[in-house]
């Protein structure tokens, strides 16, 4: 938040948000170096008066229109190549073993023909052992991460 434009605005007099619970959020971003909050207490005015007299204010109309985003935000790492493999796993008596490592967050599952889910994971190590009962099977597997997924088709030999 102390990368983050902002404007915190409140009544003196507002009893649906404690006004020292936005003093103390202010104080806290400034004492994290922020430079992009402001603060403005109306003396006397509720929750929804304050609100109004901000809304209908032309600097801060003024102020929100020359806001940039922040530089804080954090990037999505690059996943376009996270499946680029041919094969990205192989299966042997029941073990499943991915070729390279998947990215954390990867999920894996099988299903039959009509589409119900047999069996769904998270990727969480090399191998892993497959339920006995999809063995000898055909099935459709999906592996999906952050911003990819690949599908395709299957039979589970024993």
């Amino acid at each position: 938040m102390a990368k983050t434009p902002m404007w915190i605005v409140i009544g003196s007099e507002d009893d649906m948000s404690p006004v020292d619970s936005s003093r103390a959020i202010f104080a806290a971003i400034q004492r994290a170096g922020g430079t992009l909050a402001k603060y403005t207490e109306y003396p006397d005015l509720g929750h929804v008066p304050a609100i109004e007299k901000a809304r209908t204010d032309a600097n801060f109309l003024q102020w929100l229109l020359a806001q940039k985003m922040s530089s804080g935000v954090i990037p999505r790492p690059d996943v376009s190549n996270q499946f680029e493999s041919k094969e990205i796993f192989s299966v042997a008596k029941g073990t499943l073993r991915f070729t390279t490592a998947p990215p954390v967050g990867t999920r894996l599952a099988f299903s039959d023909v009509s589409g119900k889910t047999l069996f769904e994971t998270d990727t969480r190590s090399a191998s892993i052992q497959l339920p006995k009962a999809l063995m000898g099977r055909v099935v459709f597997w999906r592996i999906s991460g952050l911003a990819n997924a690949r599908s395709g088709k299957m039979t589970l030999l024993p």
